[in-house]
């Protein structure tokens, strides 16, 4: 520790500057930057079949199923890892009023495929996941709702503005290629996953995905998957995560 006596001297002396930037260059541009790109990406990936949470789509799904848990219904959500970042995979819950949210699989691709924290198309662990439904008594149709691990439209966002936010030293972010928790030579595959994950199924169309806050995602399965969704006492929920989407 530095005593205050010692913390002025080398203020004086010039060693510490207590006017240094700690901020963004440009904090404006960088949130003009996420507003244009969020609102871009959101049009562009729901023309593609990817919807955000508040969205037309969403909002009407998310009531089916509501419906359907209230009548006493059991109902099936898929939980995809699109490829593009790490640990590409799909999962599925069973949800109902008398059991709650149970966990049936949790496919992570490199347990198929043996390529350690891959960021491939999960087609191995979608196939054994349908396999598992189908064992079960159901099918793809029983699905109610297919959920991303990403809301894309607003990581779109929080790229676009990392990159102006800093600029014109951060342009060099543009060249990256591959990084720990992304691989931008499969982030284009995908924004075909929903044309992909159709044919895969063997249906006529596209499968339509509701996107999912990165960090939501963590803070509600620590939350389903603990003791504590049982207490009616409040719960706080912190998540440390390297990346977001924000």
């Amino acid at each position: 520790m530095i005593d205050a006596g010692r913390q002025l001297s080398l203020v004086k002396a010039g060693g510490l500057k207590p006017n240094q930037r700690i901020g963004p260059r440009h904090p404006r541009l960088g949130r003009a930057g996420f507003r244009a790109a969020r609102w871009l990406s959101a049009r562009v990936f729901a023309a593609a079949g990817f919807h955000q949470l508040g969205s037309a789509f969403a909002e009407k799904r998310i009531a089916h199923v509501r419906e359907k848990l209230i009548r006493g219904d059991t109902v099936y959500l898929a939980g995809l890892g699109p490829p593009g970042t790490h640990n590409s995979g799909v999962a599925l819950v069973e949800v109902s009023q008398a059991t709650g949210p149970r966990l049936i699989v949790n496919n992570e691709e490199e347990r198929f495929s043996g390529n350690k924290h891959t960021t491939e198309y999960p087609q191995a662990s979608i196939d054994a996941m349908a396999s598992t439904l189908r064992e079960r008594g159901h099918d793809i149709g029983d699905i109610a709702a297919w959920l991303t691990s990403w809301d894309y439209p607003t990581l779109a966002g929080t790229l676009a503005g990392s990159v102006l936010e800093e600029a014109p030293q951060s342009f060099r972010l543009l060249r990256t290629t591959e990084a720990a928790g992304f691989d931008r030579r499969r982030l284009d595959q995908m924004t075909r996953t929903p044309k992909i994950l159709g044919r895969q199924l063997g249906l006529s169309k596209r499968v339509p995905l509701i996107c999912m806050p990165h960090h939501d995602n963590h803070a509600w399965f620590s939350f389903a998957a603990s003791p504590f969704a049982d207490n009616d006492e409040p719960v706080a929920i912190a998540v440390l995560d390297g990346t977001g989407d924000r």
